[in-house]
């Protein structure tokens, strides 16, 4: 490590479980210090920097106009952002400092964002960390354990739904390059099954939700999921069976687990709570005991083949009769996903 690397002078917290240096064909990154629980707090940390939204054009005067009202503490923090952590490359314009450190929060009327320590954080499309935010304010917490030594990582974008393809078109187009994730390197089992397990995630929060995550709106789908136009208007309009959302919230559960991602909805507290919920939409005595019986299962793939036992039954509140797909169709899919 270059002695004179300014990102050893970047002011992180004492009690931050993590340390900032350099990531092979990365940069810089952020390594854990010590084993970090699942669902432990990493790091909290307040914007450098808050600028308005503004045209390309005007955006190097609106960034300098914001910089030169910093303090001189954080001037010079602001002055050690490195190209792609690289000592000798400082940015010759504050836009592309702004550019490559700033996270978008939607709720603020100023949307840009400069966080000096998050943005040390590398993108990986199989993730450990999980950032969200309190009005400006950006807060990360580990979705699994990490181990002491271990990059820390978090999804630049929403990719649990996109195949290794779309990640690749989809981050090279923004000029992020990921090169030794495992889910993205061609030709492994672990990228191969990833592939299969993402493209069902997507056609079960369909079938679900009646809404296609990757459907972009007045735009063409370039990689579509359901290719049966009635079946697609039924699942939009939500006439599908009842017992459908709670057999593929438990088998969306098992794949999330496989590809890494079930602690990101434990963290965010929307699987337990969601599937609670569906006992009490139940109508039938005898599908809520069975429902109550799946939750009390050990492992998801366990609640997952129990709950097939509401399979084909119409519930006292069931207004549906768009049946599951046939078994014969969907198993095939499910063992590509998955390994014992």
């Amino acid at each position: 490590m270059p002695p004179s690397h300014p990102y050893k002078d970047i002011p992180i917290a004492n009690d931050a479980p993590f340390e900032l240096k350099p990531s092979p064909e990365k940069g810089w990154g952020c390594f854990a210090k010590t084993n970090i629980a699942e669902g432990s707090e990493i790091y909290i940390e307040e914007p450098l920097l808050v600028v308005p939204r503004t045209s390309y054009k005007a955006a190097e005067a609106v960034v300098q106009a914001a910089a030169n009202k910093l303090g001189d503490r954080d001037l010079r923090i602001f002055s050690w952002l490195r190209k792609n952590g690289d000592a000798t490359k400082k940015y010759t314009y504050y836009r592309d400092a702004l550019s490559d450190s700033y996270f978008e929060i939607k709720q603020s009327k100023a949307p840009s964002h400069l966080y000096v320590v998050h943005s040390r954080f590398n993108h990986s499309c199989v993730p450990n960390m999980q950032v969200t935010h309190n009005n400006v304010q950006l807060k990360s917490y580990a979705f699994r354990d990490i181990m002491a030594g271990e990059e820390i990582t978090f999804s630049y974008r929403e990719m649990l739904y996109k195949t290794s393809a779309q990640r690749r078109e989809e981050l090279q187009e923004e000029k992020i390059f990921v090169r030794d994730c495992r889910a993205c390197v061609p030709g492994n089992p672990f990228q191969e099954q990833s592939d299969s397990r993402r493209r069902l995630l997507r056609g079960l929060k369909f079938l679900r939700t009646g809404e296609d995550p990757e459907e972009r709106e007045n735009s063409p789908d370039r990689y579509p999921i359901i290719f049966d136009a009635q079946l697609k208007q039924d699942i939009a309009n939500k006439r599908v069976a009842i017992y459908l959302e709670f057999i593929c919230m438990l088998l969306s559960a098992c794949l999330s687990e496989k590809e890494g991602f079930l602690g990101y909805y434990k963290t965010i507290g929307t699987v337990e709570e969601r599937l609670s919920e569906f006992v009490d939409t139940l109508g039938t005595a005898n599908h809520k005991e069975i429902a109550r019986h799946v939750l009390s299962q050990e492992t998801w793939w366990k609640k997952f083949c129990e709950a097939c036992k509401l399979y084909g039954r119409v519930d006292a509140n069931d207004d549906s009769q768009i049946p599951w797909p046939h078994w014969g169709d969907i198993l095939p899919v499910i063992l590509r996903t998955w390994t014992p």
